[in-house]
């Protein structure tokens, strides 16, 4: 039983390995944070910890839906291009100008665009984030970042 653990675990991260389906990179813009992401088949899971113009840091966590279909139906031919979108969450620590420390949560749905280099473990990314702060006060925001990853 144990050999056939271990070799179903080997096949397995065979499998993961040419999907490539673990990402860390950067993302730029608000918030500018590092990106990691994890794929598998059309999800994506992903988690960013960074610096938000408007805040001191900030946390996101975000699952998305890849729609690899979406572009080549709008334009009528393939697209190297992947339109994506999501549900996900963030955590701000915010600073205002009483010298006092908020927490702030939120939701947010990402939609964005990935392109994936064919030969090489590199992707390259733009989102726009529509975002609703629910906790210390409610505030609607938009957010936008444009990053890399680097796939393995």
């Amino acid at each position: 039983m144990k050999i056939f653990i271990l070799i179903l675990s080997l096949m397995t991260s065979t499998v993961y390995a040419k999907e490539k389906i673990f990402g860390a990179g950067m993302m730029l813009g608000e918030p500018s944070a590092v990106s990691l992401q994890f794929r598998h088949n059309s999800y994506m899971v992903d988690l960013g910890v960074g610096y938000s113009l408007s805040s001191e840091a900030i946390i996101l966590a975000d699952h998305k839906i890849l729609l690899p279909k979406l572009l080549p139906a709008l334009i009528r031919k393939p697209s190297p291009i992947t339109a994506y979108w999501g549900l996900g969450g963030f955590m701000r620590f915010e600073n205002d100008q009483t010298d006092k420390d908020d927490l702030a949560l939120g939701v947010r749905m990402p939609l964005g665009l990935e392109y994936l280099l064919p030969k090489d473990p590199f992707g390259f990314f733009l989102e726009v984030v529509p975002s609703l702060k629910v906790i210390t006060e409610s505030d609607f925001g938009l957010q936008g970042s444009l990053g890399a990853r680097y796939y393995f």
